[in-house]
């Protein structure tokens, strides 16, 4: 469970690193305004509490994005790795476990840039300083990274008393506590941007491919150039394409893994239905400036909550499934290749007109004892046995590498063995143009 927070919040941390707000909360600034004319909205300075035993540490942050991302981990228990100053931090950083925790360190009369300039990686997901000094979020380069909350030096007495060993570090064990009564009510979504909530909570990634055929979308397992106008990948949503500004009430995906989003007239609520039955429901609950936070559920676990902050517009360009395509007599059909083996740069630099021979055979090692494939690329059929097995088999035949026709529709990338002979999976369609063809050709994806 760990681990899954863990991710969860690498997910959350990409998706509110957007332009750092330079005003500190509550001074005045137009933090929370809309740009159009109305009332600014003044955030509070505080709307989390560090609970340590019995204890509640009000947190300031530096900017409205620290507050929100600190505020959605309401409820969450975890353990803070304590540092007594400078010197100490570096010894818990010799340890990857910071990156799982958050930390905590007394500022002195240090700055924050010092204490930063230790974060190699800069990979961990919240940082907590002790000091009564007034910070200024403009004087740091850091503010995209991760969260940075202030505790009063009050709240020494308190932390130094909950301090044990862990792994030979300091720890103490803290709660989050979100002020509930400061935030605002629920904002309703609209397309975009539950769809970029759904980017964060599956790490996933929108690209805008500026096709506009109207409500067209497709799932992954396709490679025919993507219809519609915007793309996303991750487990267990896969892929979503809608071209339309507004998400569309309702999109079911007509291929043969049914997923089914549905987004109700209020904008509050967006619910999927997964190929496995489950579903899973993105509730909006509050505001803070211009951050919402949302509760996440399915049918089969428990909530966790996300922030959803404004997200940059999708990325512009064209994104494939594939990089390398094989091309004979000036028809070009994709190659997947293992996800984890770089045999889609192998057949790049392999070129032009290299020796082939298509074989009609599953790839058993008895089906090449009277085969001449030498030096060439081997032209198999799929199934019978596994990918890796066909691998082997040709390669101790004397190939050079393996493209294995399919026999199923759609987009695969097969699993084989990272280190040996490159190995992909063309199209069905394939199959007539490599019959009788002696000579085969890569190139590099293109439209």
């Amino acid at each position: 469970m760990k681990k899954l927070i863990c991710l969860l919040m690498a997910a959350l941390m990409v998706l509110v690193a957007v332009s750092c707000d330079k005003n500190t909360p509550g001074n005045g600034n137009n933090n929370g305004g809309n740009g159009n004319g109305q009332e600014e909205i003044v955030l509070p300075d505080v709307i989390s509490d560090l609970v340590v035993g019995d204890v509640s540490i009000p947190v300031k942050t530096l900017t409205s994005r620290h507050a929100a991302v600190l505020a959605g981990l309401d409820g969450w228990t975890d353990q803070v790795l304590y540092a007594e100053d400078i010197n100490d931090l570096t010894f818990v950083l010799s340890s990857s476990l910071w990156e799982e925790h958050a930390l905590c360190v007394p500022l002195g009369d240090k700055s924050l840039q010092d204490i930063y300039d230790l974060l190699d990686d800069k990979a961990g997901y919240a940082l907590f300083v002790v000091t009564d000094k007034e910070l200024d979020a403009g004087q740091y380069t850091f503010m995209d990274e991760f969260p940075v909350g202030i505790l009063p030096e009050s709240a020494m007495e308190t932390i130094e008393s909950a301090l044990y060993k862990y792994e030979g570090m300091d720890s103490f064990n803290i709660s989050y506590k979100t002020r509930e009564d400061l935030l605002l009510p629920a904002k309703p979504l609209v397309g975009k941007q539950w769809l970029g909530m759904i980017e964060g909570v599956f790490q996933s990634t929108i690209y805008d491919l500026g096709y506009t055929e109207k409500d067209s979308f497709l799932w992954w397992g396709s490679a025919q150039k993507m219809p519609s106008g915007f793309y996303g990948i991750g487990d267990p949503i896969q892929t979503i394409y809608f071209q339309q500004p507004r998400l569309p009430h309702k999109i079911i995906n007509t291929g043969e893994n049914l997923r089914e989003l549905q987004s109700d007239e209020s904008g509050l609520e967006v619910s999927m239905v997964q190929s496995d039955g489950r579903t899973f429901v993105l509730k909006s609950l509050w505001s803070f400036g211009e951050h919402v936070f949302v509760w996440a559920t399915t049918d089969q676990s428990g909530g966790t909550r996300y922030i959803f902050s404004p997200i940059n517009p999708p990325i512009k360009g064209t994104h494939r499934q594939y990089d390398v395509m094989l091309t004979i007599g000036g028809t070009d059909y994709p190659v997947g290749c293992d996800s984890q083996s770089d045999y889609e740069d192998v057949f790049l630099s392999m070129g032009q007109d290299i020796p082939f021979v298509y074989l009609d055979i599953v790839g058993y090692p008895a089906d090449f004892q009277n085969a001449n494939v030498s030096g060439k690329i081997v032209g198999l059929k799929r199934g019978g046995i596994p990918f890796s097995d066909k691998q082997q088999s040709a390669k101790n035949a004397g190939a050079i590498g393996v493209i294995c026709v399919d026999n199923e529709t759609g987009f695969h990338r097969p699993v084989v063995e990272p280190e040996s002979i490159p190995f992909g999976v063309v199209v069905s369609d394939a199959k007539g143009a490599l019959q009788g063809c002696t000579s085969v050709s890569f190139t590099a994806a293109h439209d």
